[in-house]
């Protein structure tokens, strides 16, 4: 599903598109009733009809739900809207862990093994 930036998904207000792969899009996007930033994974419309790969949406979605690190991406939740089905992630750009080199716009991990048993 292309989304624009201001286009709505039930009480989402997309903003811009951070990546795709294989799974989907995910999106920058704000909760309007928590007044919150997020990162929105969007499984394609090709895969709705798809029993196999709605199964694999889901169980991934399961698998970071029961996952407690600050260096994996936590879920609040599953959702559908407009017919759309997408997972709602914490949006973890602006974390001290993580940081975007202006050069080539890349998604940088720093001080990841810091404190890391050796």
């Amino acid at each position: 599903m292309a989304l624009r930036a201001s286009d709505r998904l039930g009480v989402y207000e997309i903003g811009s598109l951070l990546g795709a792969g294989g799974m989907g899009e995910v999106y920058r996007a704000r909760d309007t009733t928590l007044g919150r930033d997020v990162a929105l994974k969007i499984l394609p419309a090709s895969f709705t009809n798809d029993p196999e790969r709605v199964a694999r949406f889901r169980r991934e979605a399961q698998v970071l739900a029961s996952l407690n690190h600050p260096h994996v991406a936590q879920i609040h939740g599953l959702e559908e809207a407009n017919s759309t089905q997408f997972a709602d992630h914490y949006d973890a750009r602006d974390d001290d862990w993580c940081r975007s080199d202006s050069r080539d716009g890349r998604l940088h991990v720093t001080g990841t093994s810091e404190g890391a048993p050796r």
